[in-house]
């Protein structure tokens, strides 16, 4: 690939900021990317400050008992999480996730650079909604199945074409490893990621932001569906 092909490519991917040096927040690793791992902003979200306790639903919480995380990008506003919300996550292992939490992934650098022509990502950690593990011999079809009896609607050709394309390079990447199945959002679009099992860091339990010059908790229940 020549200079010109890449700079092309970069841009298609919407990643023109590579061509010069990002400047990144000297925490980055505090923030969760909601979209494109890869993707740089003018400006981070200031993190949300919260006090030592707070009530969450109906239930007084701790600070220390969570792990928090940025927001940052915009990819997951249909589920009501925006850009600049804290999360506030327990460890999770696979086997306690379930179809429609909020969970965060650790990003798989090397995979990334495989799909992305040798660019780094900027994020360490990005934030996807779980699907579920995917059996070493799952077929496109299968998926689908499991997909429309979650949303209770068929994929048409864009999302089975962006499903099957997604798996077939993971599969590339990744050999026999168990996978799971998350999606994120793109303009509205829901986007089909596959990621190893053991990337799973954790799952959301609320959110926090400020309103109005108030600080809201809010339970992921309480999220938008």
């Amino acid at each position: 690939m020549n200079f010109t092909e890449r700079i092309c490519r970069m841009i298609a991917l919407g990643l023109y900021d590579r061509l010069t040096t990002p400047r990144l927040p000297a925490n980055i690793n505090s923030y969760v990317a909601a979209g494109n791992p890869g993707k740089t902003f003018p400006v981070y979200p200031n993190s949300v400050s919260l006090p030592e306790t707070f009530t969450m639903g109906n239930k007084r919480c701790q600070r220390r008992d969570f792990i928090t995380y940025t927001v940052s990008g915009g990819s997951m506003h249909p589920d009501g999480i925006r850009s600049g919300y804290e999360l506030l996550t327990l460890p999770a292992t696979v086997n306690e996730i379930i179809t429609g939490d909020f969970i965060v992934i650790a990003v798989d650098e090397e995979f990334y650079k495989y799909r992305h022509h040798g660019l780094l990502p900027h994020f360490r950690f990005k934030l996807r909604r779980a699907i579920g593990v995917v059996d070493q011999d799952a077929t496109v079809d299968q998926l689908c199945g499991k997909l429309e009896g979650t949303f209770g609607e068929p994929l048409d050709e864009k999302e089975r074409n962006d499903l099957g394309n997604s798996l077939a390079e993971a599969r590339s990447f990744y050999g026999s490893a168990s996978l799971f199945l998350s999606i994120t959002y793109h303009d509205g679009d829901i986007h089909y990621s596959f990621h190893p099992s053991v990337n799973i860091r954790g799952r959301l339990e609320g959110v926090a932001y400020n309103s109005d010059g108030s600080l809201v908790f809010k339970q992921t229940m309480e999220l938008a569906a």
